[in-house]
């Protein structure tokens, strides 16, 4: 007899639309209130909320993050604000 093992990975279709994960620990979910990719929510207008930093250009001259960049020479922006 084989013993069973742990599902690493998956892909279902839930009543709430689809689900799926790999074996690096990787998720995205559907669900109506849009797509949920390891924390960050996409919704149907393309609006993107994460619990994260978002960085452009990473590694590039122009790079910026929404989290520590600075407006000419003035301070950081206020959180919440």
């Amino acid at each position: 007899p084989r013993k069973s093992q742990p599902i690493e990975q998956h892909f279902m279709f839930t009543d709430q639309g689809i689900d799926c994960a790999d074996r690096n620990k990787n998720t995205l979910t559907s669900s109506s209130s849009g797509w949920n990719l390891n924390g960050a929510i996409i919704d149907s207008k393309g609006n993107i909320t994460t619990p994260g930093n978002m960085t452009a250009g990473q590694g590039t001259g122009d790079q910026v993050d929404l989290q520590g960049h600075t407006h000419g020479t003035g301070p950081a922006p206020t959180a919440g604000t």
